[in-house]
């Protein structure tokens, strides 16, 4: 029965390949293809996907599952090819060259790169030859093992190999748009995603113009300029390298309770992160390790000392600067489920040489860092990600030693005795476990802490038998142990991982190591996610990193988990306190603005103004004050002193909705201190205080300021004249925000009416309610009047009260009232009308129901 073979299930429109038939090989086939999905692409099979650890966020995995499969080509097309399937490091001839320039791979050369003949343009033009021999699969293979760091690799050139690929017919307008868009946006990585799942889920040809794209790309693109000479040295084939079939053997079912008793032990070792206090009354705080853990920046190479130093000195944000750009460069982020069985396993160890493959003669990593960079915590995450299932399940069994640890030990031991003196309850099962050396992972942190000698470099420790540690029931020197682990000496085919500061790594410099690491700190917003993750109270946690931040040498300090858990206890107990006092002060506030309609709870509210006002703290004013709407102190006095603390507090609000300061016995000299702020009060009402033509002079000043929030202004009783209407009416007819006017019980008279009446004329007035009673106005200052309104379809209330008008304006108020579509309300009364004047104007209202005509 066919069956078909596809990288991540389910069909799809596309070049999909089905295999033909299973052959003699089915069943190996399939086991073949099950071990690739698990070991290289872990996300298509994994039972843990909602604990994955790595750092595809849900949005990127939003962006990746748009490609409900990828193409892979089928078997037969395989076989088909396996004639031709040569990797980068097979026998390859130049341009011009003779059988005698033959290129060979030598895995065991340690100046490949610098012999190579392959320079420039024949370096591309030789690529390009190669990707002409290589088949659809290997491609397939090639995408798939590289796709993780591919995504960072093109994030600086994605929208060139976008274009690129647009061009070729690979891409429409709108697949191409979408990688754009998200670039414009600042989503690199995003962008790159997107790219590789819609090369994927196109097939072959896309896979292969894909490719071609990156060699055109490659002097552009540091990170991909590294993977394409890796491919060279190392060949095309993951297969040949990783020996995925013989370095994978399932677990006996007699062991699987010696493993999950393991595990338990080993998560229950892990699942608390203890830290050191500087605190006298608690010296060790612990937290659950997923609720502190916070991801840090890791390298996949060790860089010169004096590019760290030159680092650190740069501060504040410059050394942020040069963290992301030399990490938009050459330098690629790795993570901690990819230091064994990934793509980089496949770089070359410090010393140039190529390092051992995976699975074949096993694979160390060394992680480097500063003192307190989180070497240590690390390693903690690492074994529990293991312990419970999250990465790494090709390990049957993680062992995990500290070097200070080791340090006690001053006598000859064997590596069963170690691991027993650690691990008891594995008793006599050590023999089955030494077995199957591929399944077993050996972690030693802090080498730099290690009293003993280990020299990479000494030659004797391969000639020597006191030196040689052939097997686990060898009686040796620790040293000797960890050497003969690290080299692949003893139980050939485990895996190991090793943490140092830098000031021990040159130990390591012959080491067969195959993943060199350096561990960078926290970059971007991982500064933000430590603080954030520390506090319960977020806002606590945004005070303390707006502080740091502020600060160029703690926002500096603050790449390294150590300085920042100094930070958080240093910093945190004085945010914390300023947090719960800024907290009862809002709520203080709060309770005595609800409080504030008696003379007495109005002062109560103005006294906490004072007490913010002196104790000179703007974060704790801005944090109190910031949401405060409405502030009400009519019919209270206030001094000029009480108008200076009231500015300063509406400058803190965000929005000021309603600031009534009516009869408070304001003058000129108080409004003066409150004239900046009066722009951002929605409805303010100064009524009843003698401010006089100098006093609202300042309003029309507030009125003309571009970022005026203006909507009510009641100005009645305050000593305006028709001199100092000038100066208002000229503001209002530039502002069109106001939308009531009320300037009722002040010495206007006709030709301060007329001014007026010129703002109100502007097409673009607003105005709904306009009070203009007891303003000395005649039946000449109405006509003004009428004539200015005439064209006004806003207005809902008029207010000519207590006036001089007469029967004699009667036939223009006739004449208004009906084209104002929206009056509701005008107000005549306690004027100078007869009986027929007032009979007419009450007879308005027969035909307008809703109008009210009051005379």
């Amino acid at each position: 029965m066919p069956v078909d073979i596809m990288a991540e299930g389910g069909n799809w429109e596309g070049d999909s390949v089905a295999s033909s038939s299973k052959k003699q090989t089915g069943g190996k086939l399939t086991q073949v293809v099950n071990i690739f999905k698990r070991l290289l692409w872990p996300d298509t099979s994994s039972k843990n996907d909602g604990q994955n650890t790595g750092t595809t966020t849900e949005k990127q995995s939003r962006i990746e599952s748009r490609t409900s499969m990828e193409c892979e080509p089928a078997e037969g097309e395989r076989e088909q090819c396996q004639s031709r399937e040569r990797g980068i490091g097979d026998v390859v001839h130049a341009p011009g060259t003779e059988s005698s320039d033959e290129i060979h791979h030598d895995r065991d050369s340690s100046n490949k790169e610098s012999s190579s003949p392959l320079q420039g343009a024949d370096l591309t033009l030789t690529y390009f030859e190669l990707l002409t021999q290589w088949s659809d699969y290997q491609l397939f293979q090639l995408t798939k093992f590289y796709r993780e760091r591919l995504k960072q690799a093109i994030e600086e050139g994605v929208e060139s190999l976008g274009s690129m690929m647009r061009r070729q017919g690979c891409f429409r307008e709108q697949e191409l748009r979408s990688v754009a868009e998200l670039v414009a946006k600042g989503n690199r990585r995003d962008s790159s995603i997107l790219f590789l799942s819609l090369v994927m889920e196109k097939g072959n040809h896309a896979r292969r113009v894909m490719w071609e794209s990156f060699v055109k790309m490659q002097n552009e693109l540091p990170k991909l300029n590294k993977i394409l000479k890796e491919i060279q040295e190392l060949g095309p084939d993951p297969e040949e390298y990783m020996n995925i079939i013989g370095g994978l053997t399932e677990l006996p079912s007699h062991m699987e309770d010696v493993q999950r008793k393991h595990k338990e032990t080993l998560r229950a070792q892990t699942e608390t992160l203890s830290v050191n206090t500087i605190l006298m009354n608690e010296k060790v705080k612990n937290f659950l390790l997923l609720d502190r853990y916070a991801e840090l920046t890791i390298i996949s190479t060790v860089r010169d000392r004096t590019l760290v130093e030159h680092e650190l000195l740069a501060r504040g944000r410059d050394h942020e600067e040069w963290q992301e750009k030399h990490l938009r460069g050459e330098l690629e982020k790795i993570r901690t489920d990819q230091l064994f069985h990934s793509s980089f396993s496949r770089s070359k160890s410090r010393r140039g040489s190529s390092a051992s493959v995976a699975g074949v003669a096993g694979s160390s990593a060394s992680v480097s860092g500063v003192a307190g960079i989180g070497k240590t915590t690390m390693v903690q995450k690492f074994v529990n990600d293991w312990a419970t299932g999250k990465i790494y399940q090709q390990f049957h069994f993680v062992f995990s030693f500290k070097f200070r640890d080791l340090n006690m030990i001053k006598h000859r031991i064997n590596l069963r005795e170690l691991i027993r003196d650690q691990y008891p309850y594995f008793g006599n099962m050590l023999r089955e476990v030494w077995m199957n050396p591929e399944g077993l992972l050996f972690i030693f942190d802090g080498l730099d802490e290690f009293k003993g000698r280990i020299d990479f470099a000494d030659s004797r420790r391969d000639t020597e038998p006191k030196h040689q540690c052939p097997d686990p029931e060898s009686q040796c020197e620790v040293s000797d142990i960890v050497y003969s682990l690290i080299q692949h000496k003893l139980l050939p085919g485990c895996s190991v991982l090793v943490t140092t500061r830098p000031t021990a790594l040159h130990l390591l410099e012959k080491a067969e190591i195959s993943v060199w690491a350096e561990i960078q700190g926290f970059v971007g917003e991982e500064r933000k996610e430590y603080f954030t993750r520390y506090f319960e109270d977020q806002s606590v946690a945004a005070a303390v990193f707006k502080h740091v931040k502020e600060n160029e040498i703690l926002y500096t300090m603050s790449y390294n988990p150590s300085y920042c858990w100094i930070l958080v206890l240093t910093l945190g107990p004085f945010f914390q306190t300023i947090c719960r006092v800024s907290d009862w002060v809002k709520e203080e506030v709060k309770r005595r603005a609800r409080n504030a309609e008696s003379e007495a709870g109005k002062q109560r509210h103005l006294n906490t103004m004072h007490y913010l006002f002196e104790s000179q703290n703007p974060a704790l004013a801005q944090q109190t004050l910031g949401s405060v709407e409405t502030l009400s102190f009519s019919g209270l006095g206030l001094t000029p002193i009480d108008c200076v603390v009231l500015s300063h507090a509406i400058r803190l609000c965000d929005t000021i909705k309603y600031l009534d300061l009516g009869s408070c016995r304001i003058q000129c000299e108080g409004l003066q201190r409150l004239g900046p702020v009066l722009h951002k009060c929605q409805d303010l009402r100064l009524g009843g205080n003698n401010l006089g033509d100098s006093g609202v002079k300042l309003v029309s000043e507030a009125l003309r300021n571009p970022d005026c929030k203006i909507q009510t202004l009641w100005l009645e009783y305050v000593g305006l004249t028709d001199s100092g209407a000038e100066d208002l009416a000229s503001a209002l007819s530039t502002n069109h925000m106001v939308t009531v006017l009320w300037l009722s019980e002040n010495k206007l008279g006709d030709s301060g009416v007329k001014l007026v009446s010129a703002a109100l004329r502007n097409p673009d007035c607003k105005i709904q309610r306009l009070g203009l009673g007891s303003v000395g106005l005649t039946d000449s200052g109405a006509e003004d009047l009428v004539y200015a309104l005439s064209t006004n379809t806003s207005l809902t209330e008029l207010n000519l009260t207590s006036n001089s008008l007469t029967d004699r304006c009667v036939p223009a108020l006739r004449d208004l009232i009906p084209t104002l579509p929206r009056l509701m309300w005008i107000r005549l009364w306690e004027n100078k009308f007869g009986p027929t004047g007032k009979k007419e104007l009450r007879s308005l209202q027969e035909p307008r129901p809703g109008l009210k005509v009051i005379v």
